[in-house]
């Protein structure tokens, strides 16, 4: 569960307009990090995520992990489980209604962060609320970024997976065999790519997409630490 407990200044990071309503900052955090767990583990079993990153383990083309400290908190909150892949949206945990936040909390009280039958009922029931981007501010649909330019635009009501690797990691190579390699994995991940969707689409309602991020399209966790320490 170490990965998945959310520091202030990380949520800060990524929700800084959170609504508490009744909520105090404390349980908000312990709200946030359950249903993130939950949310990840929910997904990927969905949509046979350890399937897919597996592949590209096994694929014979050299894919390096990224590090811990050069991932973003996306991808860091989902290396627990998988090495390439990872859940990309925003969770709003206030949007949860009484009984479903009292759900959580039994949980927390309980110590029990388990993908149980109940967990997954409630989590399919809900992520489509809390994942959703009210860039409008009324709930109406409309695309928005999930990254620095427009080729990271989504709907503001789908599943956001983000793919990533170290891809310039040299492999002890020269720049000709780095080029060569380095082309043959782009082509790789986009055949892949490809047939993620076709399989995943029927597995889920509303809108999926797979992005590619690298170094310069995320911000990563620790770059997020040092500006806050300066």
């Amino acid at each position: 569960m170490k990965k998945n407990i959310i520091k202030k200044e990380e949520l800060d990071s990524l929700n800084p307009d959170r609504k508490l309503n009744n909520i105090t900052e404390d349980e908000y955090i312990g709200l946030y990090s359950i249903y993130r767990k939950l949310f990840t583990e929910y997904m990927i079993e969905k949509l046979n995520l350890k399937e897919y990153d597996e592949r590209i383990k096994s694929s014979g083309l050299n894919f390096c992990a990224n590090k811990e400290k050069d991932m973003d908190l996306y991808q860091y909150f989902s290396s627990e489980y998988l090495d390439y892949f990872y859940l990309r949206n925003n969770l709003y945990v206030e949007r949860l209604n009484d009984e479903e936040l009292n759900f959580l909390r039994r949980k927390l009280e309980l110590d029990n962060y388990d993908l149980d039958d109940e967990s997954r009922l409630m989590i399919e029931k809900t992520y489509q609320k809390v994942i959703f981007e009210d860039v409008l501010g009324n709930g109406e649909e409309c695309t928005t970024f999930f990254g620095p330019s427009s080729g990271y635009m989504a709907k503001n009501n789908g599943v956001v997976i983000g793919v990533r690797y170290d891809e310039f990691a040299r492999n002890g190579l020269t720049d000709d065999k780095w080029d060569e390699l380095h082309n043959r994995q782009k082509n790789f991940l986009t055949q892949l790519i490809g047939e993620i969707k076709e399989n995943i689409e029927k597995n889920i309602s509303g809108p999926i997409y797979i992005f590619r991020y690298n170094e310069f399209s995320i911000r990563k966790r620790n770059k997020e630490r040092e500006e806050e320490e300066r």
